[in-house]
């Protein structure tokens, strides 16, 4: 006889549950009372895609930069940059890869690698030294093949359907790698973050197929018999799954415990909203940007600002992956890839019209210049504001024009004024003369142009030249006249624009010939240029008051009517060491 085999005893726990076709421990019971089951908690590329914050993040960067166009940039000699137009890689960037991609296709299947995968990669088809096509390669198609396992000379090959390349053969655009050879995505970075949001995800999913219906469990007061429980059992299974049987009717002494929340209890919408802007921090991009602004403004200049670096992060990638693999070895000492940020920094068009009213105002703007930014054919307006936005400058050929009094000069030649003659060409003007003039003797002469410092007599004298029907013509007489008191040297900057408006037009009715006899203008003016040119605009003689110095200051001193005494001997401190110089401007 045999010996009876002795059966295994086999231990049965309290956290175990046994049934003919399996046995589950307390352990898994918990994971699926908690959720955590592997699929929600082992994050992938295609679970991480179903998350919608994720693919705005992705399209609203990927749409941003496609859009914008790749230069090829030349550095000269000199130091100047110019553009590189012609060069048909500049067409495979921007237009038509060569493969069955468009460019905008490409760069959002590349960007979106960068991000998702362990790297970007698009094969470089040349023949010879020329790049005939960019072949973009899903990452999953690549794997890498070690050469060495040396962590400082780190060499490699890519593998492609059993085809071994050189990695000089490729496009690499790698996000956050240590060797060169694999990037880190933002799986890799925040899995957790990812897998609240599908967990989330799921449970909103398994709340729409149950209807709304809470999870529990049943407690008997007595023991249910089998088909009893089976007929439980078929109920609320019809009652959580998509029939449109919703009712599950208890047997006396059953009661139904609930053993979840609802998603209002979880706070499932402000977990949503939450989860939603710490993945928009994975990608770096404002949640504004996403989910739009509840007040209906606007995004602030902040949240554009973030977006704009977000871009030019990956752009810099980009640029450098273009610089090592699409130049040759030649080429890179003169010539390097830039994604012209124009359309992404321009701003709205209020912003940017403020900033080219600045520019204009400013003088390192000009017109064409705007025109060109904006797209717009250019006006062939060469000309640069400058003071008053009555002076007109030609920077290439350094003159000067002034249209309220139809003179030019160039600056070249700062002690010859230019008229325009018949042939444009511009020919010089005299230099300013002097009248001889008897004190105390009517002037008979043409218009008199008087110039002196502060208490140099320049009011007496035109008073004892003048006769009946001429006029003085005064920026101190002009400004009493708008103030409408007799303060003849009080303070009036505030209204000086005013002021001098004022002088010129008087100016052009002298030079209309409107006044009803001689004229005597009084200035300060000490730029012998300017000077001449108001002789040949006026008609007028010039005169130079030789008061000494000394006798000027003399005069401010003892004047009662001029309270600011400073002013004025400053004033004529800059008169005399001007004229010596012969330069200078009106005071």
């Amino acid at each position: 006889m045999g010996k009876k085999k002795k059966q295994k005893n086999i231990e049965i726990r309290a956290d175990t549950v046994t049934t003919d076709q399996m046995e589950v421990s307390g352990d898994t019971l918990l994971r699926a009372l908690l959720g955590l089951d592997d699929d929600a908690t082992s994050m992938t590329r295609e679970k991480a895609m179903q998350l919608p914050t994720v693919q705005a993040c992705l399209n609203i960067i990927s749409d941003t930069i496609s859009r914008l166009p790749i230069q090829l940039l030349k550095r000269k000699r000199n130091g100047d940059i110019e553009i590189v137009k012609n060069d048909p890689r500049v067409t495979l960037l921007n237009d038509d890869p060569g493969d069955t991609l468009t460019a905008k296709m490409f760069w959002r299947a590349m960007i979106e690698d960068y991000y998702m995968g362990w790297g970007a990669h698009a094969y470089i088809e040349k023949i010879g030294d020329k790049v005939e096509s960019l072949r973009y390669v899903r990452s999953e198609e690549i794997s890498i093949c070690w050469k060495s396992p040396d962590p400082i000379k780190k060499e490699y090959d890519l593998m492609v359907y059993g085809h071994q390349y050189r990695p000089q053969q490729f496009l690499k655009l790698l996000r956050k790698t240590r060797d060169g050879m694999r990037s880190r995505s933002i799986i890799e970075d925040n899995p957790l973050v990812l897998s609240v949001a599908y967990a989330e995800l799921k449970y909103e999913l398994a709340n729409a197929k149950k209807g709304g219906a809470k999870r529990g469990f049943l407690e008997a007061e007595k023991q249910l018999t089998q088909p009893a429980m089976d007929a439980l059992k078929e109920g609320f299974r019809r009652l959580y799954g998509e029939s449109d049987e919703n009712v599950v009717i208890l047997n006396s002494g059953v009661k139904f415990h609930e053993s979840s929340a609802t998603a209002a209890e979880l706070q499932m919408n402000e977990n949503k909203e939450s989860n939603a802007q710490e993945i928009c921090k994975l990608f770096g991009i404002p949640a504004s940007m996403i989910s739009g602004s509840q007040t209906g403004n606007s995004m602030t200049e902040n949240d554009m600002n973030q977006f704009i670096r977000a871009c030019v992060a990956v752009m810099t990638d980009i640029e450098c992956s273009l610089n090592r693999d699409l130049l040759l070895e030649t080429e890179k000492k003169s010539l390097y890839w830039q994604f012209d940020t124009k359309e992404l920094t321009r701003g709205s068009i209020k912003e940017r019209y403020e900033a080219y009213k600045i520019g204009l105002e400013k003088n390192f703007l000009q017109i064409d210049e705007v025109r060109e930014k904006e797209d717009m054919e250019p006006l062939g307006v060469d000309w640069i504001q400058l003071g008053l936005n009555t002076v007109l400058y030609n920077p290439k050929t350094n003159n000067v024009y002034t249209p309220n009094t139809n003179m030019s000069a160039n600056l070249e030649k700062p002690q010859a004024q230019l008229e325009q003659t018949g042939n444009g060409e511009p020919e010089p003007q005299q230099e300013p003369t002097s009248p001889e003039t008897d004190e105390g003797r009517a002037y008979e002469g043409r218009n008199l142009i008087i110039t002196g410092a502060p208490g140099s007599g320049k009011t007496t004298l035109a008073k004892q030249q003048m006769t009946n029907g001429d006029v003085i013509v005064d920026l101190d007489a002009i400004k009493c006249a708008l103030l409408g008191n007799d303060d003849f040297h009080g303070n009036a900057s505030d209204i000086v624009p005013m002021i001098t408006i004022v002088r010129d037009s008087i100016y052009k009715a002298i030079q209309a010939k409107s006044a009803p006899g001689k004229c005597f203008i009084l200035t300060t003016e000490t730029d012998k240029t300017v000077l001449a040119e108001w002789q040949r605009m006026l008609n007028a003689d010039l005169i130079v008051m030789d008061t000494p110095k000394q006798t000027c200051i003399d005069r401010i001193n003892a004047d009662d009517t001029r309270p600011n005494k400073q002013v004025f001997l400053d004033l004529i401190e800059k008169w005399f060491r001007e004229w010596e110089g012969g330069e200078g401007n009106e005071s």
